[in-house]
């Protein structure tokens, strides 16, 4: 990434952010994204250096860093709401699983 900032930049003739290049990256040749999560992260990116343009700058707090660090407690509010109908579910099946279910729960355990 590092290599590829610096040569859009020279091209540019500007400093390019992080953020600008994991965008770049992240789309096809049609300019559509890769997926639908590297849209959702460059729309974040996109509001977050409009509204604050030192996040352009390399650092641990710049515009892909907070776009990113979004996404993930996002996704750790998701996991913990289904962790949490996935107890209220076992609790309403008495305790009792399948077999294959408790192995594969018990397979991801310290797992995240």
């Amino acid at each position: 990434m590092a290599r590829w900032r610096d040569d859009e930049s020279r091209q540019q003739g500007m400093d390019v952010s992080r953020g600008e290049v994991w965008m770049m990256t992240h789309k096809k040749i049609d300019g559509s994204y890769i997926h639908q999560d590297a849209q959702v992260i460059s729309e974040k990116i996109m509001d977050i250096e409009q509204h604050d343009e030192s996040s352009r700058v390399l650092s641990q707090n710049d515009s892909l860093a907070q776009a990113v660090e979004s996404e993930v407690e996002l996704e750790k509010v998701k996991r913990q709401a289904m962790e949490n109908a996935l107890r209220y579910l076992i609790q309403k099946q008495g305790g009792n699983l399948p077999a294959d279910i408790i192995a594969g729960m018990n397979s991801l355990k310290g797992k995240s």
